[in-house]
């Protein structure tokens, strides 16, 4: 496996964001050495997909604390499962961890006897489908449960002495860390937790996943079972994956997917151009929903990641801007989240009388359906797909540094029709003067429109003739 011991990780990495193309670069470098270096460990020769889907947290530790781990030598000793902060973990959060798995596992000693119960019995199996998906009739998969690990304690001490010890003969400072920190169920730990998992068929298995990596015990049986025959199908999760050249989560899917199976689009040869499910399921929600036509306007708002004040901005040049006698009512609704971080609190101090925040008392459908046009910021969004796939009227903020060869041109489609602007004042403008219904009849039943719907939405759309 490569790179060998000899090579060294690049030392400046700064742009790690998940839509950079340096977190791509780095968990390239990350993974083979990680593998290289366990397979060692463990006298193993298990694939480098293996280990990518079971040590995917461990190498977004790392990126969290990339700096830490590249300037400072951490001695601290390693936690059972990996700790995603970016601070260094004190006594406190590895107990913490500790003490989750411990209660985890209590909960769900059942649903570890019915897994295996499970593979034993059935072929078929989804990952991280909600219940009632179509995806179960089309396959006849059955749900898999999900469990903790069982608690152990002890474990093999040799193995982490022997993983020191490469620490100690690592003349680089980031490798000397990332071995030092490598978490216990990957060392002294794992042989025990991987003999525990008993095949049975793995050749005739298929999981279909959808969703983000997210270590599990489950995910350690998966990941047997590949690494022995069976077959992956991992499913678009978002819009992003299809419109941002350096979506991480993309990045990671496809290279351990024996098939991606995308809302329309096709780049490598891992993809098929499949169904949205989660399109179809908000259409039904949507052609249910009251359509009263209650907001003149509905904003929508992505995760803002800290930067509230950016965004809270943008909406108050756009109120200023806004003609307030045809738009009387406006609904904002910030991405949904337990976190503050979500800048519904910010929103609440907006004073313009013609505002409302979201509540979250209705779904997205429920609240587009009763919106006379939407205002997408930013795009890329679900929720932009959302809108074009039921054709209701929208507009969006295009804010897509690295767009997929397969988008651009219908970003220049939409930038042309009004659909897609690069400035607030510009969405403003558009607006206040178009006739709305009349731009959005023509914009709807254009080529490229069907073209994109088909591509992005996973629809057969072709217009209608009616307004």
């Amino acid at each position: 496996m490569n790179p060998s011991s000899e090579e060294t990780i690049p030392p400046q990495k700064e742009d790690l964001h998940a839509l950079s193309a340096g977190r791509i670069e780095l968990s390239k470098e990350l993974f083979p050495f990680i593998a290289e270096t366990l397979n060692k460990l463990h006298k193993t020769d298990l694939s480098e997909r293996f280990w990518k889907l079971i040590a995917e947290e461990y190498v977004r530790s790392i990126i969290n604390r990339y700096s830490l781990f590249r300037e400072t030598s951490v001695t601290h000793p390693a936690p059972f499962l990996p700790l995603l902060g970016s601070a260094k973990p004190g006594l406190k959060e590895r107990v913490r961890g500790r003490a989750a798995n411990f209660r985890n596992f209590i909960r769900s000693r059942k649903n570890r006897k019915q897994l295996f119960d499970e593979l034993s019995t059935k072929d078929q199996f989804l990952v991280g489908f909600s219940d009632g998906s179509p995806i179960a009739e089309e396959t006849g998969a059955i749900p898999l449960p999900d469990c903790a690990s069982k608690p152990a304690f002890l474990g093999d001490w040799r193995k982490r002495s022997r993983l020191n010890g490469m620490a100690a003969n690592e003349p680089d400072l980031l490798k000397q860390n990332i071995l030092r920190q490598v978490p216990g169920f990957l060392v002294e730990h794992f042989s025990s937790i991987f003999d525990g998992i008993t095949l049975v068929d793995p050749e005739k298995k298929t999981f279909h996943v959808h969703g983000r990596f997210r270590f599990s015990y489950r995910q350690i049986v998966m990941a047997k079972y590949a690494e022995y025959g069976s077959r992956m199908i991992w499913y678009q999760n978002g819009a992003m994956v299809g419109e941002c050249r350096y979506k991480y989560g993309g990045y990671l899917v496809r290279s351990v997917a024996d098939e991606h199976r995308t809302w329309g689009w096709k780049m490598d040869d891992v993809d098929r151009p499949w169904k949205a499910y989660e399109l179809q399921q908000f259409e039904k929600n949507y052609e249910q929903a009251d359509k009263g036509g209650r907001d003149d306007l509905l904003v929508t708002f992505p995760k803002l990641w800290g930067a509230v004040n950016y965004y809270l901005g943008i909406t108050q040049k756009l109120l200023q801007l806004l003609d307030e006698k045809r738009y009387k009512s406006i609904r904002i609704r910030p991405y949904p989240s337990s976190n503050k971080e979500s800048g519904a609190d910010a929103f609440q101090k907006i004073s313009d009388p013609r505002v409302k925040v979201s509540a979250f008392k209705e779904s997205m459908a429920e609240e587009i359906a009763n919106s006379r046009i939407v205002l997408h910021i930013d795009v890329p969004a679900t929720s932009f797909l959302e809108s074009v796939s039921v054709g209701h009227p929208s507009v969006g903020l295009l804010n897509n540094a690295n767009p997929t060869d397969i988008v651009k041109p219908f970003y220049q489609d939409f930038l042309g029709s009004s659909v897609l602007h690069k400035e607030i004042g510009s969405i403003a403008d558009h607006l206040n003067n178009a006739n709305i219904d009349d731009w959005w009849y023509e914009v709807k039943n254009s080529d490229f429109m069907a073209d994109y719907r088909k591509k992005f939405t996973g629809s057969n759309f072709s217009g209608n003739s009616g307004k």
